[in-house]
Formats: structure tokens, C-alpha cells, sequence
């Protein structure tokens, strides 16, 4: 975006005649190979429409979120297109938010949004349009920011109009450089200031290659080296707001078909829950989770997801 701007602005355009926007929807592709997605790398066409926009190649803010939430995309921030990627299979998702990430050891707290925020402040052009407004998430439940995430954050920074950037410089750049110092392969390390994220690290490289974040809800396990529903004892714990809770033992969940307590036959999967299609059940190495769906829709058992119609109930 900075470059654009830069790009624009030679051509002798008044500043004040100038608006950028800042999109609250992603762009969705399919690729040619599943496991190439860099710049240049061949596509196929664009992605498959929304289930509520119902337009190629474009998903709104919260059809991302849901997608992320409900279909297993894995979430990363690209450090060369400074955009946030979701992939799964052969599906690519780039898209703006507000989740954080570093940028030359800084970081970068209201995600590219705020990024994209500043640049336009700190260039004096006429102003910004958020676009468009009814693609952000207006209820409030699929992302789980609150109500228009991203028009919110904009506006509360263009009214604080502050000019640079709100991060949060790491104090000790060396160590920062050194995370990955004597590792024996490649592996995958915490972040010890949000257990919610962690670090890629390759052999032979101090510095991490990349910063990833685990699926909402999930928080990275230090024992196991995986992102799991197991929240460890952390300093970030006490910022989740989550609607997941394992199923206990005690609890009186019962099934319509067994009236026992739900076990999970695999240990990875998605089930119906036959006593209430408003939710269903998640099942992470074969520990069930119970999971509201999103308001006024119900859990469609052909479809593996919530959705607005169910086969289950009316």
C-alpha cells in the first residue's frame, strides 16, 4: 500500500483530492499446487463464493473468520506481502485484520489495519473509506471482536489522529535474534509473551522465519509443540474469551441414541450433537468440545458445518 501510495502521489495528485480505503474482505484463490502460495507462484482462478456475499473470489470479514473458525484454515501473517494468508488444501485466503504481528522487531498490535491506518495519516492525504462496512462483522460473533472490528478500530484511530504507529518495540533485539539458537532441527518454539502464538525455526537460522498464531480458541502447547485446546498456565490466558469448554465426565450431556456421556470413536472429527443442532461437537485427540454455533443458525450434519438450515431439527 505504501508503495502505491508513493506511486500515486509522483504523479502530482493533490493530497487533499486524495481517500484510500481499507477493505474489511479478502480476496480468495485457488492454487495450482497446495503448497505454493509465495508471489508468482500459478493460480488456477478465484475462489469459491461465500455462503452469504455469494461472490467469486471475494469472502467478507466474517465469512473469513468463520472459515477459519469452522473449517480448520490455518491462519499466518507473510512478512513480503505484510498481508494475513489463511490456507487449506488447495484454497489461499489473503485478506487485512486486527490480530498483531512484528515488523522489524516491532510489534504491530492492531494488526494491518492499524498499519494501513497510519500510513495514511502519515502521508496527509484527504482521508480513508472503510469498504465496505456491511462486509465487517456486524454482530459481533464470527471474528469475536465485538461489533464492526475494523470500522472501529479506524475510526477510533483517525479521531486520535495520532502519527505514528502504536507498537510496542522488543526491548532485546538480540535475543530476539537468537530464539533459534541450538535448536538440531527444524521445530516450532513458543512465544513466551502470548502463549496463543508461536515461532517457526529452521536449522541453521537464529532468527525465526516466520510468527504464526494458532486457530482461535487454541492456545500453543510447549510439551507437545502443537497448537491444542489444553489452555497452558500463561500470562495470556486471562485474555481469552472462549465459548469452547471440555466436555466433563459429570456433566449430564447426554445423547438422544445412547444417553451416555459423548466419546469420541476418532480422534480428530467434527459430530452432531443430537440434543441441541444450536451447537455440535469437536472432537481434538479424542477430548469433545462443545461448540455454540453462530446466532440464528443450527448444524447441518450434510454440510459438516452450522449453517442457516439444519436436517437435524426445523
Amino acid at each position: 500500500m505504501n508503495s502505491i501510495l508513493t506511486r500515486i502521489l509522483s504523479y502530482g495528485i493533490s493530497k487533499d483530492k486524495l481517500i484510500m480505503s481499507i477493505p474489511t474482505y479478502g480476496l480468495s484463490f485457488i492454487l495450482e499446487d497446495n503448497n505454493k502460495y509465495n508471489i508468482n507462484d500459478r493460480l488456477l482462478g478465484q475462489g469459491f463464493p461465500g455462503r452469504i456475499t455469494h461472490k467469486k473470489g471475494i469472502l467478507a470479514a466474517y465469512e473469513i473468520c468463520d472459515l477459519i473458525k469452522q473449517e480448520n484454515y490455518r491462519k499466518f501473517f507473510d512478512n513480503n506481502t505484510l498481508l494475513f494468508m489463511a490456507h487449506k488444501l488447495n484454497k489461499l485466503i489473503i485478506y487485512d485484520d486486527t490480530e498483531r504481528f512484528i515488523l522489524n522487531n516491532n510489534i504491530i498490535r492492531n494488526g494491518t489495519i492499524e498499519y494501513k491506518s497510519n500510513i495514511i495519516i502519515n502521508n496527509n492525504i484527504a482521508g480513508v473509506l472503510v469498504h465496505y462496512i456491511d462486509m465487517d462483522d456486524y454482530i459481533g460473533l464470527s471474528c469475536n471482536r465485538g461489533q464492526y472490528p475494523i470500522t472501529s478500530l479506524v475510526s477510533q484511530i483517525f479521531s486520535l489522529n495520532k502519527s505514528s504507529l502504536q507498537t510496542t518495540t522488543i526491548k532485546n533485539s538480540t535475543q530476539f535474534n537468537n530464539l533459534c539458537s541450538g535448536i538440531s532441527q527444524n521445530q516450532l518454539i513458543e512465544d513466551k509473551s502470548d502463549c496463543r502464538y508461536y515461532y517457526l525455526c529452521q536449522l541453521n537460522n537464529s532468527k525465526p522465519i516466520s510468527h504464526l498464531q494458532c486457530p482461535q480458541y487454541m492456545t500453543f502447547s510447549t510439551k507437545e509443540k502443537i497448537c491444542t485446546y489444553q489452555h497452558s498456565n500463561c500470562s495470556s490466558n486471562g485474555k481469552f474469551n472462549s465459548i469452547i469448554k471440555p466436555i466433563e465426565k459429570s456433566e449430564e450431556f447426554l445423547s438422544r441414541q445412547s444417553n451416555k456421556v459423548f466419546e469420541c470413536e476418532k480422534a480428530n472429527g467434527i459430530f452432531s450433537d443430537l440434543s441441541d443442532c444450536r451447537q455440535y461437537i469437536l472432537c481434538s485427540n479424542k477430548i469433545p468440545f462443545l461448540i455454540k454455533c453462530p446466532l440464528k443458525t443450527k448444524f447441518n450434519s450434510l454440510l459438516n458445518r452450522c449453517n442457516w438450515w439444519s436436517n437435524i431439527c426445523p
